[in-house]
């Protein structure tokens, strides 16, 4: 599983696994306490994607907002590999969209039986060139 966050938000990420440390377990914990072996990627901007993202196989996991959950499945899409998300964005609309609750360590968990779930994705073509949208599009 590689797992993502997103425009530099590690403090988030960690402040995430601060509060749950709590609990006793983080998130790469839980991942691997769900059968899986994380590999880290930070990344601090959008581009830092492509490199994070080569030679990706199995899970990703994401944890952002929908921007970065946009920003990382734009370049899954036809690479046939799963996308996990953990929101941590303002608004989260992707995620609630799929049905997507709780504290990371309680969506970790259900990694240990995922369910599959199909998004639609958009494309759009103008003159700059071509980009994918998950949530909205919109002009004017």
């Amino acid at each position: 599983v590689t797992c993502l966050d997103g425009r530099g938000r590690r403090k988030q990420w960690l402040h995430r696994q601060e509060n749950e440390l709590a609990k006793g377990m983080n998130n790469d914990e839980a991942l691997i306490k769900a059968g899986y072996q994380p590999v880290y990627r930070a990344t601090s901007s959008e581009e830092d994607l492509d490199h994070a993202l080569d030679g990706v196989h199995g899970l990703v996991v994401v944890g952002g907002g929908d921007g970065t959950v946009r920003a990382v499945a734009s370049r899954l899409i036809e690479k046939n590999i799963p996308l996990a998300v953990i929101p941590s964005g303002t608004a989260n609309n992707i995620a609630r969209a799929l049905g997507i609750e709780g504290n990371s360590l309680e969506i970790i968990a259900g990694l240990e039986q995922p369910m599959r779930r199909y998004y639609d994705v958009g494309k759009v073509q103008a003159p700059w060139g071509e980009d994918y949208f998950l949530e909205a599009a919109g002009y004017g």
